[in-house]
């Protein structure tokens, strides 16, 4: 298919955009990793997840625009946008959703702080008298099972050695 200038223009605009858009989507991510620390493998799986992602949008996006046909200028104008978002708002960006993100998780830590003062309350009043009735059952068990001749104290290092000895056993 041949395209006018006036088509390839829109079209290399448009690739342009959504080159920046996938920057947006790649800062967004990244602001959530920095406020919700993330294991090595979950930053693996979580780039090959986006990239997927984009691969197929962008695909899809030119199927869309330019029936699939792939050119090159598509592929610069998409990390093009990439790039000169990076170096122009990319930084800006980042800080407004570090910010934004930092005031929803002090947001979220408050909320549950006033919702579990109540039951930290209810814990302070009750635990005296609940330790003092575990105490003394822990007590009486241990009378009921000496009177009746089952108690005994177990020694651990008589204990860790049956441990080994089961284990020569098995292999």
């Amino acid at each position: 298919m041949i395209l006018s200038i006036g088509e390839q223009a829109e079209l290399f605009l448009s690739v342009f955009l959504a080159g920046c858009a996938a920057g947006v989507l790649y800062d967004i991510i990244e602001a959530v990793r920095e406020c919700f620390p993330h294991s090595r493998a979950a930053v693996c799986a979580g780039d090959i997840i986006y990239w997927a992602a984009v691969v197929i949008l962008f695909f899809l996006f030119l199927l869309e625009r330019n029936r699939a046909e792939i050119r090159l200028f598509d592929i610069f104008a998409f990390f093009f946008g990439m790039f000169l978002y990076g170096l122009t708002l990319g930084g800006f960006v980042k800080k407004a959703l570090r910010t934004a993100l930092g005031l929803i998780k002090a947001a979220v830590f408050l909320l549950t702080e006033i919702m579990l003062t109540p039951l930290r309350l209810l814990w302070l009043l009750l635990s005296p008298p609940i330790i003092k009735i575990i105490g003394s059952a822990k007590v009486c068990s241990k009378k009921v099972l000496h009177l009746s001749g089952v108690y005994a104290k177990i020694k651990v290092t008589g204990l860790k050695d049956q441990l080994r000895l089961k284990e020569r056993r098995k292999k």
